[in-house]
C-alpha cells in the first residue's frame, strides 16, 4: 500500500492543534469586546480612577484620589501635591479635568479648590476659597469642571455653582460669580452639591445636584439674571424624575437628555427640555428578569461613542452598552475566571480617545480600556447565579437548527437550547423518574434528520432521539437480552449518509447501523459490525472514532487504534489500511479522529499523533 498517504509537516501541526480542539470539549456569560486592564501594577498612581481625559497633543490625563497621572502610552508621569511647593498640585484627590484652548489644564479637587496646570511650565496656580473675599471660589471641594461652547469655565461645587471670571491684566486677579441654585435652602444645604454640568446644543446648561435636576439658562446680559427650573422626584408622578440625587448627565446625538441618578436611568425628550410645565422623564430600571434591561440602578457615568452607542457606568453592576435604537442593554461585568473581562463592576468615568477606545475608570481596580476595532470571541458561560445561561462550562457538541437554534451538548448539565433571537436558555435532563427524559447528562455528539428530531450520543447512555417541540426523548440502549438493540452505550459518532441511515460509532461496540425504516419502528434493530479476528473483511476494531461518506457513496471509518477502514455498502465488507512505520507514504497513526473529503477528492485525515494524512483514494 504505497503512495496511498502524504504527511503534511508544518501544516500537519497547526491543524492538529485546530483538530484536537473541535474533538475535545469546549471549556466555557457574553462578552463580545475584549477589556485591557491598566492598574497600579503598570504604574497608575492610585486605582480609584474619577475622571479621565485626553488633551489636544494626545496625552491621556487621569484623575485619581491620590495624584494627576499623565499617560503617553507606555509610562505614567505623577503630579502630587508638596507641601513645601505652593506651584505644585493643592490637593491629591483629583475630581475633574478639562484642558482649555490654550492647553492649559484645568483640575477641580475634593478639597484644595481649582488648580490650572501649565504643562510648559510644569506649574501650578491654585484658587481656593477665602473667608475673607467673597469673590473667590465658593468652596473648595469642586466636584465638576466644565467648559462651554464659548470658553467660559463653570464649576461645580459643594456651596453651589461658580462662573470663573479671567483677569482683566496681568496685575488684576481671577474672580467667581456665585450662584445659589435653591436660593430657598440653606447654603450649607446638600442641594446646592452639584456633581455634574452639561451644557444642551441651545447653550442652557443642565446641572445634577443631590437636590434633583436643575435647569440653569445663563443671563443673555450683566442686566439680567439666569433662568432656573427645577426638577425633581415626586413619588406620585410615575414621569418625573426618578430620584434626587443626579450625578450624571448627557445629551446625546439626538437631542436627548440622558440623567443618570443613584436609582434609575433617565430619559428627557428635546419636546419637554423647553419650558414645558409638564415634562416627561422616561425611566430605565434593572428588571432582574429580563436580561435586556439596566444592569444596576445606581448611574455613575454616561458616555455616547462616535457610533452613537449610549454607554452607562453603573456602582455595582458594570458596564451596559445600549444600542442604537435604544430597546437593548448589553452588560459587561467582572469575570474572576476571565482576565479579558472588566476588571470592577464599580465605574466612575467613560471617554473615548481620539482612534476610537474607550476609557473606563473604575471605583478601586484602574483602568479598561475597550478598543472597539478590535473584536473577541463571545464567551457564553455557566452563571450559577442565573438560570438564563448555560447550566454546564464543559462543552462536547454544538448543533445549529433551521431556526438559528443552538443545541448544545454539556459534560454533566444535559442538553442546553439557546434561542440567540430572545436570547433565553433552556436546560434539559436526566430523570431516572422520567422514561422520556435524557437517558444520560453527558451529551457527546448531537446530529438532526430529515423530520427535525435530533439524535443525541450520550456518554453511557446509549442514543436519544430528541422531540424539540416537545423536549421529549426516546432512548436507545444497549439490551444484553436482545439481539437487536445497540451494542455498546458509550458513543462516540453520529453519522446520516444521503439515504438517511444513521451510522453510530461506539467506543467497544463497534459501528452500528439504523435506516430510516428501522428508525421509525417502536423496536428498531441495530445492524451492527464488529471486529472478528477471524475475518479480515470484517471492521478492524470496535472502538470507532468518526465516520464519512465519500462522493462516490463509499463509507470510510476512522478508528481507535484500528487505522482506517473502508466500507463497502453492497457487499458489507472493510477494506483497512493500517499505520506501518517501515514505509514512508504509509498512514501515520492508527488514531483518526476526523475524515474530509476536498474538491480533488481527496480525503483529509487527522490523527492523533501522526499529524494531518491526505489519502488518494484512487490510487
Amino acid at each position: 500500500m504505497t503512495n496511498f498517504f502524504q504527511k503534511i509537516g508544518f501544516y500537519a501541526s497547526l491543524l492538529t492543534i485546530i483538530i484536537i480542539n473541535v474533538c475535545s470539549p469546549i471549556f466555557g456569560q457574553h462578552a463580545d469586546i475584549s477589556f485591557i486592564r491598566i492598574s497600579l501594577e503598570q504604574g497608575l498612581s492610585q486605582s480609584i480612577v474619577l475622571n479621565i481625559i485626553q488633551d489636544s497633543k494626545g496625552f491621556m490625563w487621569i484623575a485619581t484620589e491620590d495624584g494627576l497621572n499623565r499617560y503617553d502610552g507606555h509610562e505614567f508621569s505623577i503630579l502630587k501635591n508638596n507641601p513645601y511647593d505652593t506651584n505644585s498640585l493643592s490637593y491629591n484627590q483629583v475630581t475633574s479635568v478639562i484642558e482649555d484652548s490654550t492647553g492649559e489644564l484645568w483640575i477641580g479637587t475634593f478639597n484644595g479648590g481649582l488648580n490650572k496646570y501649565n504643562p510648559l511650565t510644569k506649574q501650578f496656580t491654585r484658587y481656593q476659597h477665602d473667608p475673607a473675599n467673597p469673590a473667590s471660589i465658593s468652596n473648595n471641594i469642586v466636584r465638576a469642571v466644565y467648559r462651554d461652547r464659548a470658553g467660559t469655565l463653570w464649576l461645580g461645587t459643594d456651596r453651589g455653582l461658580d462662573k470663573f471670571v479671567p483677569p482683566d491684566n496681568d496685575k488684576s486677579k481671577a474672580t467667581f460669580i456665585h450662584y445659589k441654585l435653591y436660593p430657598g435652602e440653606p447654603i450649607m444645604s446638600t442641594s446646592n452639591r452639584i456633581r455634574v454640568i452639561c451644557e444642551d446644543r441651545t447653550g442652557t446648561l443642565w446641572i445634577g445636584t443631590d437636590g434633583g435636576l436643575v435647569k440653569f439658562a445663563p443671563s443673555i446680559s450683566e442686566y439680567s439674571e439666569p433662568v432656573i427650573t427645577h426638577f425633581q422626584h415626586d413619588p406620585e408622578n410615575p414621569a418625573s424624575l426618578s430620584n434626587n440625587l443626579v450625578r450624571t448627565i448627557l445629551e446625546d446625538s439626538n437631542g436627548d437628555l440622558w440623567i443618570g441618578t443613584e436609582n434609575g436611568l433617565n430619559i428627557l425628550r428635546p419636546e419637554f427640555q423647553q419650558n414645558d410645565p409638564s415634562p416627561q422623564f422616561e425611566r430605565y430600571y434593572h428588571t432582574p428578569q429580563n436580561a435586556n434591561s439596566l444592569s444596576h440602578n445606581a448611574i455613575y457615568a454616561l458616555f455616547e461613542d462616535r457610533d452613537g452607542c449610549l454607554w452607562i457606568g453603573t456602582n455595582g453592576g458594570g458596564l451596559d452598552r445600549l444600542n442604537h435604537k435604544r430597546t437593548k442593554f448589553t452588560n459587561y461585568r467582572n469575570d474572576p475566571r476571565d482576565q479579558t473581562s472588566l476588571s470592577y463592576n464599580e465605574i466612575r468615568c467613560i471617554y473615548e480617545d481620539h482612534s476610537g477606545v474607550l476609557w473606563i475608570g473604575t471605583y478601586g481596580s484602574g483602568i479598561n480600556k475597550i478598543n472597539k476595532a478590535r473584536k473577541k470571541f463571545l464567551h457564553y458561560r455557566s452563571d450559577p447565579g442565573t438560570q438564563n445561561s448555560l447550566n454546564e462550562d464543559i462543552i462536547w457538541s454544538i448543533w445549529e437548527d433551521a431556526d438559528s437554534v443552538l443545541w448544545i451538548g454539556t459534560h454533566g448539565g444535559g442538553l442546553n437550547k439557546l434561542d440567540r433571537k430572545l436570547n433565553r436558555y433552556t436546560h434539559y435532563l436526566a430523570d431516572p423518574q422520567n422514561p422520556n427524559s435524557l437517558s444520560s447528562n453527558i451529551i457527546r455528539l448531537i446530529r438532526e434528520d430529515d423530520e427535525g428530531y435530533l439524535w443525541l450520543g450520550t456518554h453511557g447512555g446509549g442514543i436519544n432521539k430528541f422531540d424539540k417541540k416537545t423536549g421529549t426523548c426516546i432512548s436507545y440502549r444497549h439490551e444484553p437480552d436482545n439481539p437487536n438493540s445497540l451494542s455498546h452505550n458509550e458513543i462516540r459518532e453520529l453519522y446520516f449518509d444521503r439515504s438517511g441511515t444513521l451510522w453510530i460509532g461506539t467506543r467497544g461496540g463497534g459501528l452500528n447501523k439504523l435506516t430510516p425504516e428501522q428508525a421509525k419502528s417502536s423496536n428498531p434493530v441495530f445492524t451492527k459490525y464488529r471486529n472478528d479476528p477471524g475475518d479480515a473483511t470484517s471492521i478492524s476494531t470496535d472502538f470507532i472514532r468518526c465516520v464519512y461518506e465519500d462522493r462516490d457513496g463509499l463509507l470510510w471509518i476512522g478508528t481507535l487504534g484500528g487505522g482506517l477502514n473502508r466500507f463497502d455498502k453492497d457487499t458489507e465488507t472493510f477494506t483497512y489500511y493500517r499505520a506501518n512505520p517501515g514505509i514512508p507514504n504509509n498512514l501515520s497513526s492508527d488514531f483518526i479522529f476526523a475524515i474530509h473529503e476536498d474538491r480533488h477528492g481527496m480525503l483529509w485525515l487527522a490523527t492523533f499523533g501522526g499529524g494531518l494524512n491526505r489519502f488518494d483514494r484512487l490510487t
